[in-house]
């Protein structure tokens, strides 16, 4: 059991320069008593010479009745730690209206053309990025549930099956930090019910993903690209393998 959130990350054999895809439920630490700021901090610190980032959602706030996304005034969706480290900490966030990615690191390898396809976890995302990088991913307080590079799996196999198709393609404004607008296409996922934290169970069992908990929270850390190509074989096999059954 790990004394500190970035505990985890040694245990786990992550080394301090590498890339890490960070997503947290913070219920948890905050009823332990962490402040987020003090947790971006610590996972800040263990990273200095690596890439943290953390994803920004906003396609609850960004839609076709509110069609402009901004690099540095469109909050994050994606609970108050993405929020504290876009405000406090990241150093760029990737152009996309519903799935954008911020960063403190090397950002110009991970979010530099994540608006070039029209699906938000293309081989341009992030989340593909972090995968051809041998990054990891740590989850807080939530499972594979809250795990994005699933879909990346998705769009690899049968994109068909797990977006809209193309030419239901949504047209949005994305402002940069620099005020420059660009014009980004973007296809929504169905909302078709998936059992992601299958996943979770196989790869816990085969030693793939380690499990560990601090402050009584539970953490789950792996490799991104061991996890994204079992699911991606479990895909080739059958394309309906991350659906829920029914």
């Amino acid at each position: 059991m790990a004394s500190t959130v970035s505990e985890s990350l040694r245990l786990a054999g992550v080394p301090r320069g590498a890339a890490v895809m960070v997503h947290t439920g913070f219920k948890g630490l905050s009823r332990a008593g962490l402040r987020a700021e003090d947790v971006v901090d610590e996972l800040c610190d263990y990273l200095a010479s690596g890439t943290l980032m953390m994803p920004t959602f906003t396609w609850k706030s960004v839609n076709p009745s509110q069609p402009v996304f901004s690099e540095t005034a469109t909050a994050s969706q994606t609970g108050i730690l993405s929020e504290v480290f876009r405000v406090g900490r990241a150093e760029a966030r990737s152009l996309h209206p519903s799935h954008s990615v911020v960063a403190r690191g090397d950002s110009s390898t991970f979010l530099g053309d994540h608006a070039t396809d029209d699906t938000p976890c293309s081989a341009a995302s992030p989340f593909r990025h972090l995968v051809d990088a041998d990054g990891w991913f740590m989850l807080i307080g939530v499972g594979f549930e809250r795990l994005t590079l699933m879909h990346a799996a998705e769009e690899e196999v049968a994109v068909g099956n797990y977006l809209e198709p193309r030419e239901r393609a949504e047209t949005y404004t994305c402002v940069d930090r620099r005020g420059v607008a660009h014009t980004v296409r973007t296809r929504r996922h169905l909302r078709t019910p998936r059992d992601f934290p299958r996943f979770q169970r196989l790869l816990l069992a085969r030693g793939e993903v380690r499990a560990d908990e601090a402050f009584g929270v539970g953490i789950l850390i792996g490799r991104a690209r061991t996890t994204y190509d079992f699911v991606v074989e479990a895909l080739r096999a059958d394309p309906r393998a991350t659906l829920a059954a029914g």
